[in-house]
């Protein structure tokens, strides 16, 4: 079973979806592929680059510190029941295009799910500026890619196609915030999903994987992360 997920590595919501969806009691591990594709909820980033998180929610929603703080205790609590740490004291916007490429490299050198999860712990646990290429240098050679295939990647535009290919797929899908899953080209569903619901699509698509039906939209929209921030 294919499974595709369109997810950012600053998507608080995208990396809850991905761990549950690599959870055991899914019963899918043997039998699911799970193909991670590039999304930018930031694309635009230049004037608020590096802005502490907290700094940046509390001038866009109009909210006080401790409201803030309130609402990321709440993301932090459903991370930790699937043994994520998230830590959003000192962590900061990013540019996350260079580090979409790095993954889709490591892809081709059968690293990139390593890779990503590295990047995700790296920006959600250590606040790492993962938009700084000697971060993801860095990052790169502790699981043992090629520095140097890795440098020059960074310093070019490498992989650049494959990323905004993922991008336009999903405008195309009509898809306006993350995480956005298809499974098997058959249902689609947008935002958090609970792991009840993701068993309950997993389920239904292994009914229908003969017959294949037109891609549906399926399930409630759960929480998820657009350009103007995350719900």
């Amino acid at each position: 079973m294919k499974i595709e997920l369109w997810s950012d590595f600053t998507c608080p919501y995208c990396y809850i979806s991905k761990k549950r969806l690599a959870l055991n009691q899914l019963g899918i591990l043997d039998e699911v592929s799970i193909e991670l594709k590039s999304y930018e909820l930031d694309a635009d980033l230049i004037k608020t680059k590096n802005r502490h998180v907290i700094e940046h929610l509390k001038e866009k929603y109009n909210l006080s510190f401790t409201e803030v703080t309130e609402m990321l205790d709440k993301i932090k609590n459903q991370a930790a029941e699937i043994e994520l740490a998230f830590s959003f004291t000192n962590m900061k916007r990013q540019d996350t295009f260079d580090a979409h490429r790095l993954v889709k490299y490591a892809y081709d050198h059968n690293k990139g799910v390593e890779m990503s999860d590295r990047i995700l712990v790296a920006y959600f646990t250590e606040a790492a500026e993962i938009s700084k290429r000697e971060v993801l240098l860095d990052l790169a050679k502790e699981i043992g890619l090629n520095e140097e295939e890795v440098t020059s990647l960074l310093c070019l535009n490498n992989y650049a196609k494959k990323v905004r290919a993922d991008i336009e797929e999903a405008k195309e899908l009509g898809v306006e915030g993350v995480p956005f899953f298809i499974f098997e080209d058959q249902y689609a569903l947008s935002g958090m999903q609970t792991i009840d619901a993701l068993i309950d699509v997993i389920t239904e698509t292994r009914k229908n994987s003969i017959d294949k039906p037109k891609l549906q939209s399926v399930g409630k929209i759960g929480s998820y992360c657009t350009d103007d921030g995350c719900e």
